[in-house]
């Protein structure tokens, strides 16, 4: 269904700088079962059937995507930005691309991590705790993941904690209140890009093909199914690139850039959409009533306005034939507009970059802030 709808929209995109391909783990797959997509991709050209990825269980999900964004860095070299996107997820190419082509200007855009970004923090295991050192735990280090085994064997993590944190301060309360409320280690806070899409700047494609540490954290997530990370590819990511720069004796830290207006097509809080733009949208008489398609999504026990403003970048949860084309009339409908208005910067949010580099105040004992 999806490539018949990119097909019957997306004319022209590939030459304004816009590729797709529709990944596949296929390492569970071979002979008989393996031979109809192998026709598939001869004949269609945009399947990608990574050998080294399974698809069908969430805690794969992490590898399927790094390896996507290697395969993707060697197959497109000329490309600025390799991004992933859910099958749910439509992307406004009218709008990212003006996005893109900001962030191509920044100094870092080779290594910059863009899209709806927030901060969280993971909570490490006790015998990686402050004082573990006195239960006579000693840690092995390699390039990549320092302090991510115990000499007792593998440690992994423990969960998710102080998800999800809008900004960096904010982020560093709720790790204090973690290590309080935790005997565990804190690793954090990062930021990290939601799933739904985002994307990396050429550089940190190129480092997740050819680290060495990189493919060895792999080969650990794959013998621990049950560390998040698997099944959280978008924070594994995020965790990844904290460490970076340990990694990379020259290169510069990577920078997160917000550049996506992110909305949930089927469960967009229509208000906040509104409080968020309502000087610009009023500006050029737009109401509430104007950011909707007229249909309810979401829940058929609590429905919700079905949104897409014209800042929309990225529309999450369309899920059904129906609602691709309501989305698709809408958005080219705000791109007509913006063009007629001669595409007031109102409706393009600057690039906002930053970085992570140390904790704000005074760092507590315990917490390990990333990207330093």
């Amino acid at each position: 269904m999806r490539r018949a709808l990119l097909l019957e929209r997306a004319h022209g995109t590939e030459k304004a700088g816009f590729e797709y391909r529709f990944v596949l783990g296929v390492r569970a797959l071979e002979g008989a079962a393996l031979a109809p997509l192998q026709a598939e991709q001869q004949a269609a050209g945009d399947l990608v059937l990574l050998h080294g990825a399974q698809d069908g269980a969430i805690h794969r999900l992490t590898r399927k995507v790094i390896l996507w964004l290697t395969h993707a860095a060697t197959a497109f070299p000329r490309a600025r930005f390799l991004g992933k996107a859910d099958m749910d997820t439509f992307v406004v190419w009218a709008r990212l691309k003006v996005h893109l082509r900001h962030a191509a200007r920044h100094e870092q855009a080779d290594w910059l991590l863009m899209g709806k970004i927030e901060w969280v923090s993971l909570l490490r295991p006790e015998a990686d705790a402050p004082d573990a050192a006195a239960s006579g735990a000693v840690r092995t280090v390699d390039p990549f993941t320092a302090n991510l085994h115990s000499s007792s064997g593998p440690s992994g993590l423990s969960g998710v904690c102080g998800c999800c944190a809008s900004s960096r301060t904010h982020a560093e309360l709720l790790a204090e209140e973690c290590l309080r409320r935790h005997r565990h280690r804190v690793d954090g806070p990062f930021p990290f890009a939601q799933g739904a899409f985002y994307a990396v700047g050429a550089g940190v494609g190129r480092w997740l093909a050819t680290s060495r540490g990189v493919q060895q954290w792999l080969e650990r997530l794959e013998a621990q199914p049950d560390d998040p990370l698997n099944q959280y590819e978008d924070l594994a990511l995020g965790w990844a690139l904290a460490h970076c720069p340990g990694n990379l004796s020259s290169a510069p830290l990577p920078h997160v850039a917000g550049v996506f207006s992110y909305e949930l097509a089927d469960e967009a809080n229509l208000g906040r959409v509104w409080v968020s733009n309502q000087g610009c949208f009023r500006r050029h008489n737009l109401t509430r009533a104007n950011l909707t398609s007229g249909f309810n999504g979401g829940r058929a026990s609590s429905p919700t306005p079905e949104v897409v403003s014209p800042t929309a970048a990225v529309v999450h949860h369309v899920r059904t034939t129906e609602a691709w084309r309501r989305v698709w009339a809408l958005t080219a409908h705000w791109t007509g507009r913006l063009a007629a208005w001669g595409h007031p910067a109102c409706f393009y949010p600057e690039l906002r970059v930053g970085d992570a580099f140390a904790f704000a105040g005074e760092r507590p004992a315990g917490i390990r802030t990333l990207w330093q």
